[in-house]
């Protein structure tokens, strides 16, 4: 960008900051058009609130290049129409106030007295102010079509101040016809020849001063017509060149048969050829700017935005790194298809590890609806041990008790059976007459037993058949 530029986006910087939301379609249109890079919109992205956002984003426009303020523009068009309209109005004041200081540093060079600040001529000096010089008609009219040209249109100018130029060089031009038209001749021709009439002086004079006018025009025009930066425009620039040059090169025949003529009409083309000299000078002033731009952006896009640097310095670093670039990326290359080659062979591996998978997956499948299977079954003679288990020790519970019941059975019959045999034995009277008790024999002193008899054992009867009726039992089942 430009200083006028640069000016405009400063001067509206808070209004950017208020009116601008930074939104994600906002940034990409940014991005599409060039406007920022890919690192830059992340940095932009970083930062926390919207404001900050902006201003990062508006500190890193300045150095976009010289077509950043336009692209800006067109963006906040659709949008922003009213932001995109005020920073153009800006940049058109910026503009002006650059092109007079311009042509005020063109008078005050030209007219060697100080410029519009040095009004010695006009102003109030020693407290009495300083009779004001007679300008011509021509000379007037001129300088007025110049101001209202250059100045008219611009607000920024106070009335005052265009009237105040418009007279400095009036009496500025005034003043150097004056010195021009007194100026006395060489003296070494004045002790030689004749001094020439005033007329003829003038006349040299204005030719002179054509000649060197038309001379430094026709190297600005070549210049200009050699610079081809702007191709569209080529072909257009081309034909309205030599149009100009062909109405420049009959004005100068004009010129010259004015000047043996009349005085006041070569005057008046020498004006005329400081007018086109003019425009000449601002297409050129524009041609350097945008060169200036384009130089400012190839240190911006060689990476030195400081302009520290040559271009050449620049341009020899960035071949060196483009060399350096190429062959670090013939290995990158070389690298790459090798590691080609073993993605290639670990996706073989892998497809054959995932068939393998697969199979196996199969198999654990096919396993685990046999381990269900098998579980199944389990539960189901798990269910019928239990059940066996109950039966088995109400089983064993019933033998126990059918064992104590046999015991006691067998108990009560011998009970019964003994208790038998001794009343039959009680009750006969042969069993008793048997078993009547003998006499004590008495051995010792005192007793009366019969010791010479041997003691026979006594004998147990036997058992006599009773016609008792025997009972009968009946089965106890086991089972219940």
């Amino acid at each position: 960008m430009n200083d006028a530029q640069r000016a405009a986006i400063q001067r509206h910087l808070k209004l950017l900051a208020d009116d601008i939301m930074l939104t994600e379609e906002l940034l990409g249109i940014m991005y599409q058009r060039r406007l920022f890079e890919k690192h830059m919109i992340e940095t932009i992205k970083a930062e926390k609130t919207n404001t900050d956002k902006l201003y990062v984003m508006l500190h890193m426009l300045p150095k976009r290049g010289p077509d950043a303020f336009d692209n800006f523009i067109e963006i906040l068009k659709p949008n922003y129409p009213w932001l995109a309209s005020t920073l153009e109005t800006t940049y058109r004041d910026e503009m002006t106030l650059v092109r007079q200081n311009s042509i005020i540093s063109m008078c005050t060079a030209c007219g060697g007295n100080g410029g519009l600040t040095a009004r010695s001529d006009t102003q109030v000096d020693g407290g009495r102010q300083q009779p004001e010089i007679q300008v011509d008609a021509d000379v007037k009219k001129k300088v007025e079509c110049f101001i209202h040209k250059t100045f008219g249109h611009r607000k920024t100018i106070a009335h005052q101040d265009k009237r105040c130029m418009e007279r400095w060089l009036s009496e500025q031009i005034q003043t150097e016809r004056k010195q021009r038209m007194t100026k006395p001749s060489n003296v070494s021709e004045e002790s030689k020849t004749p001094e020439p009439p005033v007329g003829s002086s003038l006349v040299s004079y204005a030719d002179q001063n054509h000649e060197e006018l038309k001379r430094v025009y026709n190297k600005v025009r070549e210049e200009n017509l050699c610079d081809n930066i702007n191709i569209d425009n080529s072909y257009k620039k081309q034909h309205t060149d030599s149009n100009e040059n062909m109405s420049i090169e009959s004005g100068s025949d004009d010129v010259d048969a004015g000047v043996n003529a009349n005085i006041d009409t070569n005057i008046a083309d020498i004006g005329m050829f400081a007018e086109l000299l003019g425009e000449e000078v601002n297409r050129m002033i524009n041609k350097l700017n945008t060169l200036e731009g384009i130089i400012t952006q190839c240190h911006y896009i060689l990476g030195d935005s400081e302009r520290k640097k040559k271009l050449t310095e620049l341009l020899k670093e960035a071949q060196y790194d483009r060399k350096h670039n190429a062959q670090e990326l013939a290995k990158e290359k070389a690298k790459s298809e090798e590691m080609l080659k073993e993605l290639y062979d670990y996706s073989k591996t892998i497809n054959k590890y995932e068939l393998t998978k697969q199979q196996q997956r199969q198999e654990i499948d096919k396993l685990k609806e046999e381990v269900h299977k098998l579980e199944r079954r389990n539960a189901v003679l798990t269910d019928r041990c239990e059940t066996l288990e109950a039966a088995n020790r109400q089983h064993i519970e019933k033998e126990k008790t059918l064992a104590n019941l046999n015991k006691m059975i067998d108990d009560l019959k011998a009970t019964q059976s003994a208790s038998n045999d001794d009343n039959n034995l009680n009750h006969s009277p042969i069993s008793m007459s048997r078993y009547r008790r003998m006499p004590r024999a008495t051995h010792r002193k005192g007793s009366t037993a019969d010791l010479s008899n041997p003691v026979t054992s006594r004998k147990v009867p036997p058992k006599t058949v009773n016609a008792t009726r025997k009972r009968t039992y009946l089965p106890i089942s086991r089972f219940p």
